[in-house]
Parts: structure tokens; C-alpha cells; sequence
């Protein structure tokens, strides 16, 4: 599967991963064709009911918890993103296989071997074309996350100030595939810094 179409925004919580996304969705939607616009968890009933699960802090183990995202992970590449770029769309994905080696991984402990080895058992192991890592200034994204409405929460909303810090860094220096990292700006200059990469991107690869 040519996985070139498929662009994946990854960051902490709090960093505007969801404006930047929807962003990038409509000026592609204006200038380059069909995209398809999804999330993880979400993208398929699977995936959107542990996402319900998950609002409400249940008491998983971290294998279970990890287990749980790379299942929906393998449902929502079957039948929404793979359907989708065998189609000629543009796939762009919030989250993706970058917030298991992160979040499960690197903060939580689980080895990327393990990790890697479930994904792979589970037909999951998927690496995007790009992804768009979100950089942000901690105590400023960490505020974010505190005031959400609390139906808008999730668990990873909840994770105190030394854990908030620690997926900043652990996104500072994993790497997987093709990463973009945008540093700490404006939303009108980050908008402008991913509209750029992503036009470099195209050109780098001839057009796709």
C-alpha cells in the first residue's frame, strides 16, 4: 500500500493538533482534491466507542490500554484509510501509531519492541507518509488541557503537569518515518510553516 497521501498530526495534548488538521483539510479540499479527515481513537464505530471508553478514565492495565489502540488502530486502517488512499485521497489522520510508542512507550514504560511486535502481529504496523509533530511551550498547552470543559476531556487530559512535560520531550527526540517537526508560534504562522512542509513534501516526491 503507497502510503505517500497519508499525513498523521502527532503532539501532547493541548499543543492544536485538532485546528492545525482541519486547517490543512480545507486548503487541500480547495486545491488538491479528495481528503479524507479522521482520528484515533475515532474513525470507525470501534474506534469512537473506546474513545467513549476512554473519557471516562477506566482503570486499564498498560498492556490492555495498548492493546486496545493498536486493535481499533488495524479496524480503522482496513476499513477507513486504506479504502481511502487506494481510492487516490489525501488521508489526514489526528493521532496515530507515533502516540503508542509515545504515550504506551516511551512515558509509559512498555518496550518499543513489544510495541512494534503488537502492531505487527495485528497487521498495524503502518508508518505515514508524513507527520506533523506540534511542538508547544508546556505550562502553556498543559493550561489548555485544564481548561476543557469536562465533557471534552479525555484520560490523557488528566495527566498531571511532570507527565504533560515528559510527552513533550519524548516527542522531541522519537523519530519514526517522515517527521515535521513545528515549533511553538502563532496558529496563523503554524498554519503557514505546515502549508509550506506539505507543498515541499509534494515536491520533494515529484507531485503524488
Amino acid at each position: 500500500m503507497d502510503v505517500k497521501r497519508f499525513v498523521t498530526f502527532e503532539g501532547g495534548n493541548g499543543v492544536g493538533k485538532s485546528v492545525q488538521i482541519q486547517k490543512l483539510y480545507q486548503r487541500l479540499k480547495q486545491e488538491w482534491g479528495p481528503v479524507c479527515l479522521t482520528r484515533e481513537p475515532g474513525g470507525t464505530d470501534f474506534g469512537e466507542n473506546l474513545r467513549t471508553l476512554l473519557m471516562r478514565t477506566p482503570d486499564f492495565s498498560l498492556k490492555t490500554l495498548c492493546s486496545l489502540f493498536v486493535a481499533a488502530r488495524q479496524y480503522h486502517w482496513k476499513h477507513v484509510i486504506a479504502p481511502a488512499l487506494e481510492q487516490g485521497f489525501w488521508v489526514l489522520c489526528d493521532r496515530f501509531i507515533h502516540s503508542t510508542f509515545v504515550y504506551q512507550g516511551l512515558v509509559g514504560g512498555l518496550s518499543y519492541d513489544f510495541i512494534k511486535l503488537l502492531h505487527e502481529q495485528l497487521d498495524a504496523y503502518v508508518i505515514p507518509g508524513l507527520t506533523f509533530v506540534l511542538e508547544s511551550v508546556p505550562t502553556e498547552s498543559y493550561a489548555r488541557c485544564q481548561n476543557r470543559e469536562i465533557t471534552k476531556k479525555n484520560h490523557l487530559d488528566q495527566h498531571n503537569f511532570s507527565t504533560h512535560c515528559s510527552v513533550e520531550t519524548a516527542y522531541k527526540n522519537f523519530n519514526l518515518g517522515n517527521i515535521v517537526r513545528i515549533p511553538p508560534c502563532s496558529l496563523k504562522e503554524t498554519e503557514e510553516k505546515i502549508w509550506k512542509s506539505f507543498q515541499n513534501y509534494v515536491l520533494d516526491r515529484g507531485g503524488v
